[in-house]
């Protein structure tokens, strides 16, 4: 899957999996809008 410009949110990000996924997602070239309640 090519994800170089694509934009994906991701909610949850504040530890594991959407942190996980957040992660991969940017060092594939994806933009990424994060969101979380965790303000760390």
């Amino acid at each position: 899957m090519k994800l170089q410009d694509k934009t994906i949110v991701i909610t949850g990000v504040g530890q594991g999996l959407g942190l996980t996924m957040a992660i991969s997602f940017a060092q594939s070239g994806a933009n990424i809008a994060l969101i979380d309640l965790n303000e760390k």
